[in-house]
This record gives structure tokens, sequence and C-alpha cells, in this order.
């Protein structure tokens, strides 16, 4: 079931993209999880960077509201996916695992 209920966020994200034109039109907070290294390396524009394991510790940051939208990804979807439990447990209500770095850049760019 959680597997299901995954899957259907990234089909709207996904969706989303696609109808929106490029990731940064899907309103919400988008966060990178990668480390710090990764992130400069390249990233998503407008992205926040915050490591997954320091999660807990910073959202409340750049997220005081636990209702806002909350789009996180790393390079593969599986630190991402960390975050996102975390997040959860934390009872962030709208938190959606993107995915991984390079799937997002391909999507943006097939929909420009």
């Amino acid at each position: 079931m959680k597997k299901l209920v995954m899957a259907l966020c990234f089909l709207t994200v996904v969706i989303n993209c696609v109808i929106g034109g490029q990731v940064n039109d899907v309103k919400g907070i988008w966060i990178d999880v990668r480390t710090a290294g990764e992130y400069k390396s390249g990233h998503i524009e407008d992205a926040i960077n915050i490591p997954y394991k320091e999660i807990g510790r910073k959202i409340e940051s750049v997220a005081k509201n636990k209702d806002e939208k909350i789009f996180l990804y790393c390079e593969s979807g599986r630190r991402s996916g960390i975050a996102k439990e975390i997040l959860d447990k934390m009872g962030y209500l709208n938190v959606i695992n993107a995915g991984g770095y390079e799937e997002i850049k391909k999507r943006q760019n097939k929909a420009e």
C-alpha cells in the first residue's frame, strides 16, 4: 500500500510538471536532500539544500506550516524517500518524493 501511495504521489508530480511546463511551476518548496557537494554540481532552480540526515533539524527554518507542499529529490529517490518518512513522522502532510535529479531535469527539458 505504501508503495502504491508513493507511486501515485510521483505520478502526480510528473503530470503537474508536464501540464505546468517546468518543474518550478509546481507550487511548493523544493528541497534537494543530497550533499552540499552534489547540490553545488547542479540542482533544480530555487531548490533549497538540506541533506537528508539534517532534514529533521532544519525543516522548520524553511517550512513552518506543516500543510505546505514540499517536494524532495536526491540522486535516485532513495534519500528523498528517507527524508519524506522523517517529515511524515514529524506531522508534515504534503510531502512528495519527486525522485532523482536527472529524471526531474529530463522531464523539465521535455516540457520546455
